[in-house]
């Protein structure tokens, strides 16, 4: 989540169930969004618990084909890892609304071999902030930025396997390679350290590091102080330059010369694809004229074309156990795992202690803990297994967890009852 946030406060450990206001006290955003998440993470447990890690209700979410290059997908509620998915109208898998662009694999037209692929559920949150939904600013307020959104994402993926699974039993998939490694990868982890002298910034600020790519060992990494949230919506006027669509808000929020920024489209945001680096090289009016970063996967976008711009502090590339210095005194280090483009760590950190919150150990001398990103967490469901043969794809075999409402359980016993009674009755 890049808002414009104070800092992050829920940690599930700590057992909270409420946050309760006091009077005279000062407000902070971080409470009320802790409420949020306690009660976010109750309703996903409990859903967890009663209906498992995923579960759908008769056809929901079935997938079924359309024709040989096609696939569609039933509308219903599915619950993954306790988050309610909703597919309002049937859908087909090349025009989902949140995945779009996605395309049928291509195979040799005359090659019989059947090669299966996992159909499966990706569900994720992304943020969304009035520039993404201009419907969120209040026009009474002469359209001031308020609130923003979490959304959650349920896309439809295909993965091929190279290991078949015949059995649909959910205990069979367990050891299957390509599902292991999506669903149970150790992730790579962060260290924030600080120098002897403390955090030496004269604001608060609430840092923000992200994984912006990997190649090979090589991860690509980039940071800010405000949580990458000074953002705007801008318009590529020629290869390498933008113009401003609005002016920003305040003096800090402005766009300069020497600044390192992310310019990114929906598109690659929903696809988890990473965006284009650059370094602003001058700013005038509303113009900004760039030089592009070199990163191992750089979007190419059209000119005409509506994008987001992203400040960032810093952009660099780095490798698992290697020191870095990002500024004021604070230092980072990633350490060995899988790390996927977007993954994120915050650390709030304050002027009056020059410290950052940060995790560590219990004991002397109470080291800085090496942790996981804290985001973003997806979640997985299968769906179906199809086999691709000729082109064409052939015979899916459906692989969705079913749950029966209570009331339907309740009906199901007391017809069970009375067949029982029936069969009783006819005893001699």
């Amino acid at each position: 989540m890049k808002g414009d946030f104070t800092c992050v406060t829920f940690r599930p450990e700590r057992r909270y169930r409420r946050v309760y206001m006091q009077q005279g006290r000062a407000q902070l955003d971080a409470d009320f969004n802790e409420q949020v998440d306690i009660s976010e993470h109750l309703i996903s447990a409990l859903g967890q618990d009663v209906i498992g890690s995923s579960g759908a209700a008769a056809s929901s979410f079935q997938v079924l084909l359309s024709s040989p290059r096609e696939l569609r997908i039933l509308p219903g509620r599915m619950y993954v890892d306790g988050k309610l998915c909703v597919l309002d109208s049937e859908m087909l898998y090349t025009q989902q609304r949140d995945l779009p662009g996605a395309v049928v694999p291509s195979g040799d037209p005359v090659d019989t071999t059947r090669i299966p692929y996992l159909v499966y559920l990706d569900v994720w949150e992304r943020h969304v902030s009035a520039l993404e939904d201009p419907a969120l600013r209040e026009v009474a307020l002469q359209g001031a930025d308020t609130c923003s959104r979490a959304q959650l994402l349920t896309q439809v993926k295909l993965l091929r396997l190279t290991t078949d699974v015949t059995s649909t039993a959910a205990a069979a998939w367990d050891n299957q390679p390509e599902w292991r490694a999506l669903t149970t990868s150790a992730p790579g982890r962060l260290t924030i350290t600080l120098d002897a002298a403390g955090y030496q910034g004269h604001e608060n600020q609430l840092y923000r590091v992200e994984i912006h790519d990997t190649q090979g060992a090589d991860i690509y990494y980039k940071w800010s102080r405000d949580n990458g949230s000074v953002c705007a919506k801008v318009t590529l006027t020629a290869e390498r330059q933008v113009t401003l669509d609005t002016l920003p808000r305040d003096e800090y929020s402005t766009f300069v010369s020497g600044q390192r920024v992310e310019l990114i489209d929906e598109a690659c945001e929903l696809a988890g694809r990473p965006g284009l680096i650059a370094l602003l090289t001058r700013s005038e009016n509303q113009d900004l004229q760039f030089d592009i970063e070199a990163t191992p996967r750089a979007p190419t976008f059209q000119v005409g074309q509506r994008l987001l711009l992203r400040r960032w502090e810093g952009f660099g590339k780095t490798t698992a156990g290697t020191a870095l210095r990002l500024e004021r005194g604070i230092n980072a280090q990633f350490s060995a795992g899988v790390l996927r483009p977007g993954d994120y760590w915050q650390a709030p950190a304050r002027e009056l202690s020059h410290d950052v919150t940060w995790p560590k150990e219990q004991t002397r001398p109470f080291a800085p803990l090496a942790i996981p990103p804290r985001g973003v967490r997806h979640s997985y469901a299968r769906l179906a297994k199809v086999y691709l043969s000729q082109n064409q794809l052939v015979q899916i075999i459906d692989l969705r967890q079913l749950f029966i409402s209570n009331t339907d359980i309740v009906a199901e016993l007391n017809d069970i009852k009375r067949r029982l009674a029936l069969l009783e009755s006819k005893v001699p």
